[in-house]
């Protein structure tokens, strides 16, 4: 027997738009935050190996 019944979605699609939309900030702003620290880091590293050159 074929069933012709359509499948919907679990979850309503405003709900599920807003929730891409939230996944999009928070992955920006942890692209951000990142950049940010590997800056930070770099910034270390390369005082380091300044100190390095120096003792």
């Amino acid at each position: 027997m074929a069933s012709s019944h359509v499948y919907k979605p679990a979850v309503p699609p405003a709900i599920f738009c807003t929730f891409l939309t939230e996944l999009k900030y928070t992955i920006s702003y942890d692209i951000q935050e990142y950049r940010q620290a590997s800056g930070t880091i770099s910034n270390l590293l390369y005082v380091l190996d300044r100190t390095e050159i120096y003792h």
